[in-house]
């Protein structure tokens, strides 16, 4: 869980290059397993926060950041699932694009009860590792460069993923590589990992790609160069558009361009062959691609609510997701390989989320890591996606 933390406040990195100063010693292990919930229970990015610079002894006040609204009231389970884990750290002097800091989790193994969880709040459901995916897309602003969007990267691809199944309306969850038993009793371990290539060098960044969903499908596809698997039934095709729907011009940061990596899994049907990676478009991209986006209100529909339980007629989120779930659950049925199954999720995680407001006009809607500001003028970065820089924290590291 600690390279949660790192992908949330975006200060812990490590480049590659030879170039770069070496690292001081391992300094030493935090006392307490990191897990998301305070002392009051409550789902908390705090501790996980306070962990980090007590174990990097860094200066910081962790005050100033938020927790994502969608969290914050709901009560977690006390440590469990192989979800916690200890860190440690490393630093050197802070030189160029060189990041000064350098992470390593340990997994606590003795928390290894299925996680008993409430449903993810709004959502109503069990898919914590969508809500936890939010947290780490924080990095695909358009604003940072390729250099510590790679750190961030690959900090994020370290986190625990939990792996949730809904049981008398409440989840039962446990981190990767385990998830919960026929029963929900137990966490167990998955199917041993397949051994495959590394994966090459990624390609260029695609051009951005926009709706509707069918064209951002097949330039995607193209772009990465992937082939529809043989074994599987695709889906019927789509309507262009949702009925209802209008398609503008790029914006809302919700276009978003991607690039991939590949590898040869001829044979090796776990063994995933692609992998992508995603970075938002925005001003410098197109000129509207930072633009909120103006959305006519959609018809009313009952099962379609704003929290005080009047009717929501900007409801163009849940609609596409709803639209994406129509097409890729009868695919993602069809993969019974873990590894196979956890491959195709990836790619699925890099599609748009968006959030809009209703106002007098219609629909203002912008796309994760951005929001509409209160007046629905202009998207604006997410409290919880502000980084200690984004805050005026002047961070030093002395190694």
């Amino acid at each position: 869980m600690k390279v949660l933390f790192l992908a949330l406040v975006g200060i812990a990195f490590v480049a590659a290059e030879e170039s770069c100063p070496a690292f001081g010693e391992w300094l030493p292990w935090t006392n307490t397993c990191v897990w998301l919930a305070g002392d009051d229970g409550k789902v908390s990015l705090k501790p996980m926060r306070q962990a980090f610079v007590d174990a990097c002894a860094i200066p910081l006040d962790i005050n100033a950041m938020k927790d994502p609204a969608l969290f914050s009231d709901t009560q977690f389970p006390s440590r469990c699932g192989y979800c916690s884990a200890k860190m440690r750290c490393q630093k050197r002097p802070m030189s160029g694009e060189c990041f000064p800091i350098n992470m390593e989790h340990q997994v606590c193994e003795n928390f290894k009860d299925v996680c008993d969880m409430p449903m993810v709040p709004t959502m109503n459901n069990c898919r914590w590792n969508l809500a936890m995916e939010m947290v780490k897309q924080c990095v695909s602003r358009p604003d940072l460069p390729d250099w510590k969007r790679e750190a961030f990267i690959k900090y994020g691809s370290m986190a625990p993923e939990t792996n949730c199944v809904e049981k008398d309306g409440r989840c039962k969850c446990c981190c990767h590589p385990y998830q919960p038993n026929a029963d929900a009793t137990a966490c167990e371990k998955v199917q041993d990992p397949p051994q495959c290539l590394e994966f090459g060098q990624y390609n260029d960044w695609s051009q951005c790609l926009w709706y509707p969903m069918e064209d951002m499908r097949k330039k995607f596809q193209e772009h990465c160069a992937i082939d529809a698997p043989t074994d599987i039934t695709p889906p019927p095709s789509a309507s262009p558009i949702p009925e209802g729907m209008t398609v503008p011009e790029k914006c809302g940061f919700c276009s978003f361009k991607v690039r991939c990596r590949k590898r040869d899994a001829q044979n090796k049907p776990a063994c995933f062959p692609v992998e992508a990676d995603k970075k938002v478009c925005g001003p410098d991209d197109c000129p509207t691609c930072g633009n909120v986006c103006s959305m006519s209100l959609l018809p009313e529909n009952e099962k379609m609510k704003k929290p005080d339980g009047t009717a929501d007629r900007c409801y163009y989120p849940q609609m596409l997701m709803q639209r994406v779930e129509s097409q890729a659950k009868p695919v993602i049925g069809q993969i019974k390989n873990y590894w196979r199954k956890r491959g195709m999720l990836h790619l699925l995680k890099n599609i748009p989320l968006g959030k809009c407001v209703e106002k007098a006009d219609g629909c203002k809607c912008c796309c994760h890591p951005y929001e509409p500001n209160e007046d629905g003028s202009e998207c604006v970065l997410k409290e919880y996606c502000k980084t200690p820089e984004d805050l005026g924290m002047q961070i030093k590291i002395e190694a």
